[in-house]
C-alpha cells in the first residue's frame, strides 16, 4: 500500500506542477501558460461491478480477454465527473502477470456525459499496479469539454480488478 500511496502522490504531484508551470506571478499574462483554462480533477471509484469476458483465449504465454463490460460509480472533486460509468475492457494478461488494456469509458450525471477511449498496462509480480490513461469528450452541458484523467490501483486499495483513485484536468477542446 506504501508504494502505491506513494506513486498515487507521485502522479498527482507531477500533475499539479505540469498545470502550475508557467503560472507565475511576474507572467503579463497569468492566464495564459499550461495551466490555462484547467481544472485540477481528483476522482474516487465508490461502486465497482465486473462481468465477464466476452471471450478469452491462450495463445502462448498471453491470455486475451475481450469486451469485459464494467460498471462503477465515480466521485469527484469537480462534480462535472461524478456519476455512474460504463468501462469496456480488453487486455492481453502475461503469465508474469503483467498486462496492457485497452477499451471504452463513458460516465453520465445530470449534466451531460464524458465518453472516450483508455489504455492501460499493469506491473509484473510487484503488487498488481494497474495505470490506465483516459481521454474523455464532453456531450450535454459538458459540450466543448475534454478531460484527461490518470488512474492508479494496487489491490491493497480495495479493488484489486479496477483503478480506484484518478487525477486530472478538463479543458476546453481546441
Amino acid at each position: 500500500m506504501k508504494r502505491t500511496m506513494l506513486v498515487s502522490l507521485g502522479l498527482v504531484a507531477i500533475l499539479a506542477f505540469a498545470l502550475m508551470a508557467g503560472c507565475d506571478e511576474k507572467a503579463e499574462d497569468p492566464a495564459s501558460g499550461p495551466a490555462a483554462g484547467k481544472t485540477l480533477v481528483i476522482t474516487e471509484i465508490t461502486a465497482f461491478d465486473a462481468g465477464e469476458y466476452a471471450s478469452t483465449t491462450k495463445v502462448g504465454d498471453v491470455t486475451q480477454n475481450r469486451n469485459q463490460l464494467v460498471t462503477l460509480t465515480q466521485d469527484a472533486s469537480d462534480d462535472r465527473l461524478d456519476g455512474a460509468g460504463e468501462w469496456i475492457v480488453s487486455n492481453d494478461g502475461r503469465d508474469d502477470g503483467s498486462s496492457t488494456g485497452w477499451g471504452t469509458m463513458k460516465f453520465t450525471n445530470d449534466g451531460g456525459t464524458w465518453e472516450g477511449d483508455w489504455s492501460g498496462a499493469s506491473e509484473a509480480k510487484v503488487d498488481g499496479n494497474l495505470y490506465v490513461l483516459a481521454k474523455l469528450t464532453g456531450t450535454g452541458d459538458y459540450e466543448g469539454l475534454i478531460a484527461y484523467l490518470i488512474y492508479v490501483n494496487g489491490p491493497s486499495l480495495g479493488f484489486p480488478e479496477a483503478p480506484s483513485a484518478s487525477s486530472g484536468y478538463i479543458e476546453q477542446a481546441k
